[in-house]
């Protein structure tokens, strides 16, 4: 396979498709959920593989790298960069979420611009959703933003495969069918996981901790953090085995389905992601967690829980508590629960229901339904 290109043309072209056809249509669009580092990427990919005429320009403005702050500084830089013999304008408008806080005042003069001269076509480029109730009533004035909206999505696993090959080229490195198999199935789509896993291997050889080390649960950090408040909710939600939405939720969990970042198993959703997914979980664990104070009663984060279990959840808990790390035979966990009575009350189903009703209590309060993990033949532990 001759690699040139770092995603294959057919990708290119799908991704690009409702960009040109705005451009040809002398039309806008708001590309969203394409974080700030990607833009100019993207940009540079479009402008060197597509051909438009030669009387098509266009103009990239950079609104955070950039010092234009209302309609005289916009003025002056268009009337510096526009050429007279263009016939096609194309303003390029990178990390337009600075229209959502800093810089708002533009809205009204892009708007303008593209409704008071005819060949003027507007791409905004969006990190965040702007079709979310938070921003639709605020930016419902600005109709160039409505226009067309395409959200760009997590790549398909041939994109990912032709990708590693990619950078195999830039690094001269050779990554193993089992080993390229192994990243795509933990990164996904997501090119700067992917990047960052064959990046590590190629500095250290070390196969087993290339999802587990530093830059990576930092790259995790930024995609963690370059969610919004309410699409943290639902991916949080969906980590935790819980599928209730309101109707604000749902138009979320739309959202991030068109973004791939959310997969549906039969209206039981999954991240695509699956280490973001593992460092999700991680973190809510870190965050939430059952503990005992001194008086031996349970806490979540100081605030105390005894009332939310029964007796003998309670004794199942703690014992779990004391047994940090340590697998739990069912007998041993029968033992504690029926107080050594075991012969005159315990069953299976009995135990069984006991730590379904805990799973499903532990859902509630926020924490992993697998908090208690089932060790095959073997028992039950704990999650830390």
């Amino acid at each position: 396979m001759k690699v040139q290109d770092a995603f294959p043309e057919k990708t290119i072209n799908e991704y690009f498709s409702p960009w040109i056809k705005a451009i040809n249509s002398r039309e806008c669009i708001s590309v969203l959920n394409i974080s700030k580092r990607d833009q100019l990427y993207r940009i540079n990919e479009l402008i060197n593989r597509q051909t438009f005429n030669e009387k098509t320009q266009l103009i990239t403005l950079d609104l955070k790298g950039q010092i234009i702050e209302d309609s005289s500084d916009l003025e002056l830089y268009l009337n510096k960069h526009v050429k007279i013999s263009s016939n096609k304008i194309v303003l390029l408008i990178l990390d337009a979420d600075q229209l959502l806080d800093e810089k708002t005042a533009l809205l009204s003069c892009l708007d303008k611009i593209y409704f008071d001269r005819k060949n003027y076509s507007i791409i905004y480029f969006f990190q965040k959703n702007i079709t979310s109730s938070k921003y639709t009533k605020k930016l419902s004035p600005y109709t160039s933003l409505f226009q067309n909206i395409s959200a760009f999505s997590y790549f398909r696993p041939e994109a990912m495969n032709y990708f590693i090959k990619f950078i195999e080229l830039n690094f001269k490195i050779k990554i193993t069918t089992e080993l390229e198999k192994k990243i795509i199935d933990q990164c996904g789509g997501a090119p700067w996981l992917i990047k960052e896993a064959v990046r590590y291997f190629y500095q250290t050889l070390d196969e087993k901790n290339i999802f587990n080390h530093e830059n990576m649960r930092l790259k995790l950090e930024i995609l963690y953090q370059e969610l919004s408040e309410e699409e943290r909710i639902v991916v949080e939600k969906v980590v935790k085995n819980i599928y209730q939405f309101d109707t604000q939720e749902k138009t979320i969990v739309n959202y991030l389905l068109r973004t791939n970042l959310l997969v549906d198993k039969n209206q039981k959703y999954d991240i695509s992601i699956p280490i973001f997914k593992d460092f999700i979980l991680e973190m809510l664990n870190e965050k939430t967690q059952i503990t005992l104070n001194s008086e031996e009663q349970l806490i979540i984060n100081n605030v105390i829980i005894e009332g939310f279990f029964s007796r003998r959840e309670k004794r199942v808990i703690k014992l779990f508590l004391q047994n940090r790390g340590k697998v739990l035979s069912r007998e041993k966990i029968a033992l504690a629960v029926w107080l050594n009575n075991k012969d005159s009350f315990y069953t299976d189903w009995a135990l069984d229901q006991i730590l379904r009703r805990l799973r499903n209590k532990f859902v509630k309060l926020g924490l992993s339904c697998q908090l208690i993990k089932t060790i095959k033949n073997q028992g039950y532990l704990l999650n830390k």
